[in-house]
Parts: C-alpha cells; structure tokens; sequence
C-alpha cells in the first residue's frame, strides 16, 4: 500500500467521518471497509465489481428470477431508445453513473453521459483499485418499481460465507437516507 494511499483514505475519512480511521488495528465497519481498500488485493473478490459478472453468477446460485435482467450491454447506445420505458442506463464499473429513463429527454441525457463514464477510470480518487477490474461498459435494465420514486435497495455484506450487515437504501434520487444493521 503506498504512502499517498494511507494518507488520501484518512484524510477522505476524517472528512466524512470526523475522525481518522483506526487502519492499523480497524474495528468500526468503515473502518474495515478503508482497510481492506488498502490492503486486499484478492482479484476473485475485485471480479465481483463488475455488475454483469456479479448478475450471472448470484443467476447462476438462485435463479434469474432473482436477478434484474439486463436489456442490453455494451460501449455506445442506440440513437434511440428500442426499449419500453421507464428503464436504467447504468455503468457496469463504477457508482453513482446512472440515468433513470422516463423520457425520451431523460435518453438522450444518458447518451450524453454514458461516453464520459467509460472514460472514467472510477475509483482511483478513493483508493477503490477493484474497480479496474470490471469491463467498462454500459448496462441497460428494465426500470423496478413506480415511477415516481426508485425501489428500495438492500445491500448485504458476507464476511466468511455469512451474511453479516445489510444496508437498507431508500428515496434514490430524491431524499435517499440509509440504514444499516447487523444481525442483531
């Protein structure tokens, strides 16, 4: 781990948080989170950044009814939309580059953005070297829920094969706030 890693990971963390995170002997959540960024260089769990490698293999385990199916994929989208809307245009490599798709403005908003996403190498600013792993690419999904607010988005965090922490995301693109529990 170099040098201007450690020191970029506290500073961010301390701006957030309020505190310098303890990497040398991590015991919050967050901190684990800035340790492993740091330390952890398993290329199996970097794979699983990729959001279409991720979307096959939790099909592969439960079933495709478990899984958002993927309408499309690939590096430059259609001059016009061949999908009914509403729908998500995402990329398949990095966060917070998403286009929800209620109208035909809403497409071509995405098509605007979606060329500067590939160029992005996301996550070099945090230290997040597992994003480089996922083909930089876009995904197009059927949109899940009404069409006033997006759905809510559990996240649930396995240490050792078992399921340890989930966080519970609401108000997406509107008032999003999040929960997180552990299994107590």
């Amino acid at each position: 781990m170099s040098t201007l890693a450690r020191v970029r990971v506290g500073l961010f963390y301390w701006w957030r948080h309020g505190r310098f995170p303890a990497l040398a002997n991590p015991r919050r959540f967050t901190e684990w989170v800035q340790w492993r960024k740091l330390n952890d260089r398993d290329t199996g769990r970097a794979r699983l950044t990729d959001k279409g490698h991720s979307k096959r293999i939790a099909a592969a385990a439960l079933g495709d009814g478990f899984v958002v199916p993927t309408l499309w994929e690939g590096k430059r989208l259609p001059d016009v939309a061949p999908w009914s809307l509403p729908f998500v245009v995402k990329a398949n490599h990095g966060c917070r580059q998403t286009v929800v798709v209620r109208t035909p403005a809403d497409y071509q908003s995405a098509r605007r953005a979606a060329p500067t996403w590939l160029r992005q190498v996301y996550g070099r600013w945090l230290d997040e070297w597992h994003y480089r792993g996922a083909r930089r690419m876009i995904l197009v999904e059927p949109f899940i829920g009404g069409l006033a607010q997006q759905p809510i988005d559990y996240k649930i965090y396995v240490f050792g094969g078992r399921a340890a922490m989930v966080q519970v995301h609401e108000g997406r693109g509107d008032r999003h706030q999040w929960s997180q529990y552990d299994r107590h």
